[in-house]
């Protein structure tokens, strides 16, 4: 669970976000709003990618006084390419033998079909196959508090399908999850909560 305290943070260009944001998350939540109203920014918070200027980021009752811990989180960025390392897939996916988890890549590459490419440069692959190759890891972190930015986009039906089902069987297990979405009809009956963000606000949507 996470919880903010008189949470402010502004870009160093000027541009202020949240000021004085307290929330609590207890179980799983949607994330909604327009471009730019913030929902990466608080992804990125809650990851310990971003410091805040000013307040409290509390993670499980405990207060960062740092990073999160980062082997208790599994964040997606809405940016592909800053999830994505290794030069091809197989080399991507066999940097996980060194998390706690132990991901075998070659079990990876079985589960979610992607033999066909596992040997071609990241940079080449379809904007589809890049998002799909940065959620292969989630079988093996369901352990692990989810943050996903925009999970589905670039997705084809099929695999759209495999990730939703992912995220029905994480909310089952733990609700431990935060999903920013713009489309987001056919997940909102799953969530707990579902916040939307705007000027900086966060207020719960029934």
């Amino acid at each position: 669970m996470f919880s903010l305290r008189s949470l402010s943070f502004s870009y160093p260009d000027g541009k202020r976000v949240f000021t004085n944001l307290d929330l609590d998350q207890k179980g799983s939540v949607l994330l909604c709003g327009e471009n730019g109203s913030g929902k990466s920014t608080l992804l990125k918070l809650l990851a310990g990618l971003l410091k805040p200027q000013s307040g409290k980021l509390l993670f499980q009752e405990r207060e960062l006084p740092g990073r999160t811990p980062q082997s208790q989180i599994y964040y997606l960025s809405q940016n592909f390419s800053e999830d994505l390392i290794g030069i091809t897939p197989r080399e991507d996916l066999a940097l996980w033998k060194l998390s706690p988890e132990r991901i075998d890549p070659d079990l990876a590459i079985s589960t979610f079909g992607l033999a066909d490419i596992c040997e071609q440069p990241v940079y080449q692959l379809s904007r589809g196959e890049q998002r799909l190759l940065s959620l292969t890891p989630a079988p093996w972190l369901m352990n692990r508090f989810w943050l996903w930015d925009e999970p589905l986009a670039g997705l084809d039906a099929a695999n759209r399908q495999k990730v939703i089902d992912l995220i029905k069987a994480k909310i089952m297990l733990d609700r431990q999850i935060i999903i920013s979405m713009h489309q987001t009809r056919e997940l909102c009956p799953l969530f707990d909560h579902i916040w939307h963000l705007q000027n900086g606000c966060i207020s719960e949507k029934s």
